[in-house]
């Protein structure tokens, strides 16, 4: 049962996620380079995860695919999300 004041969540694909022993990042896309950001996950929501404030920018480009092998500061090159069907 919700409890208390309705928020507003960033929400990931579950598959950005990256996980470093026990904590997760996500690369987001900044200026064309691949920048890690430690996030802390607050709980799923379908295919992806709600992440607690503080870490991820509301409206950033993350990586969602290849990232597993991505480098701090890498060059990427961001390409929309295909649309569920």
């Amino acid at each position: 049962v919700p409890q208390g004041e309705a928020r507003r969540w960033t929400v990931v694909p579950k598959d950005a996620l990256v996980w470093q022993g026990t904590s997760p990042i996500v690369y987001s896309v900044i200026d064309g380079r691949a920048m890690p950001v430690p996030v802390r996950v607050a709980f799923p929501v379908g295919d992806g995860v709600a992440l607690e404030p503080g870490g991820l920018a509301p409206g950033a480009t993350v990586v969602v695919e290849g990232n597993e092998r991505l480098m701090p500061m890498a060059a990427v090159a961001a390409t929309p999300a295909e649309s569920p069907r």
